[in-house]
């Protein structure tokens, strides 16, 4: 007899070794720089989203082509909307690469991310640099998915909710700890609590590895079959 468990995909396990290696060593090469302005686009978009639920709304999304966004928002919770940027983007890429690691809707996904980064370009992105990025990203996501294999949708998707995973971890020195750029969501948090800046690097340093190795686990696991154990050998089942 046997009975369904959640067993390991050593082949997931391989590709998402070699993309974390990739993405590690090759961060700031132009090889992963459309996928993190799209991250970027997931981050500054997470801030309003928060905005919207807490009762504020958006005003306007900007994306630098240096790999740097300003999202502009009315209202809402200060203090969720700053805490939402990394966080956001750790679970919105979580969920991607879920999704598409353990089903076969990867195709879907590709389609509806393009869709997102239209809409959100029409109503929130300013004529730019912006939308220098944002049409041929979402255009080449909808190919993708109307025109590649499943398979292949499923490995950009997943390299790009990876990357999304990752991104609170990678630039975290940068843009949190060394405090090189001032302004970052965590000198606002700063300045609205009192505790300083570095703190909620830490903090948020600590929570982006938890969601990682969290969610990681998540897309490794696939469904199967396993034999159960009699309690009495010689007994037949």
């Amino acid at each position: 007899m046997t009975r369904e468990a959640m067993l390991l995909d050593w082949k997931r396990i391989a590709i998402l070794g070699l993309f974390l290696v990739f993405v590690f060593f090759f961060w700031n090469s132009v090889l992963v720089y459309p996928v993190k302005l799209f991250v970027v686009l997931l981050h500054e978009l997470s801030h309003g989203l928060m905005a919207a639920l807490t009762g504020g709304s958006i005003e306007s999304i900007e994306l630098d082509y240096r790999i740097g966004g300003l999202c502009t928002t009315r209202g809402g919770n200060r203090f969720l909307v700053a805490s939402a940027g990394y966080l956001g983007s750790l679970v919105l890429g979580g969920l991607i690469l879920v999704l598409t690691a353990r089903t076969r809707f990867s195709h879907i996904v590709s389609f509806c991310l393009g869709l997102m980064v239209i809409l959100v370009m029409l109503f929130y992105i300013p004529i730019g640099s912006g939308w220098l990025f944002s049409v041929p990203f979402a255009a080449v996501l909808i190919v993708l998915a109307l025109y590649a294999s499943q398979q292949l949708n499923q490995l950009v998707m997943m390299f790009i909710g990876l990357t999304s995973v990752l991104y609170a971890v990678l630039d975290i020195k940068q843009d949190l700890l060394t405090l090189e750029s001032r302004g970052s969501d965590a000198d606002i948090l700063a300045s609205q609590t009192g505790i300083p800046a570095i703190v909620w690097g830490l903090l948020w340093s600590i929570l982006s590895v938890m969601g990682l190795l969290f969610f990681f686990s998540k897309a490794i696991r696939v469904s199967g079959k396993v034999p159960i154990e009699s309690d009495n050998p010689d007994k037949p089942f």
